[in-house]
């Protein structure tokens, strides 16, 4: 089975279009908030997608 992509949202945008882009793409989208990764910088949210396996 090929590795399945996920998108995480940035903190700006709403949780509410993470649930729109999930339903409407069939993907894995998750926000920031999601993530509880509201208080982390953009190197730091970078550095834990690039190191996250599902």
């Amino acid at each position: 089975m090929p590795h399945e992509w996920e998108i995480w949202l940035d903190i700006h945008l709403s949780p509410i279009i993470a649930k729109w882009m999930a339903a409407y793409t069939g993907r894995i989208v998750k926000s920031a908030y999601t993530l509880n990764h509201h208080t982390l910088s953009d190197i730091e949210i970078y550095n834990k997608a690039k190191h996250t396996e599902t």
